[in-house]
């Protein structure tokens, strides 16, 4: 199971620079405010890994993705 960001926000993150083949490193705003930084998004959509977690390896997010409002660059 893909867990992709709201497509509204995934133009945005594609063009935030690569940092691995397609990927890019990014910190997503839940619509609480809270952030969730280290967000690996491979295309600017699919969610690879949290603080270096696969999410493969997570048996769910630690939000939902509903909650997702913006995505930010990874400085």
């Amino acid at each position: 199971m893909a867990f992709e960001i709201p497509k509204l926000l995934v133009e945005k993150a594609a063009s935030f620079p690569e940092s691995s083949y397609g990927a890019c490193r990014s910190t997503l705003v839940l619509r609480s405010g809270q952030r969730v930084p280290n967000v690996l998004l491979a295309w600017g959509s699919e969610i690879l890994s949290i603080n270096g977690k696969p999410v493969l390896a997570l048996k769910d997010l630690p939000f939902e993705l509903t909650e997702v409002v913006d995505v930010l660059p990874e400085n």
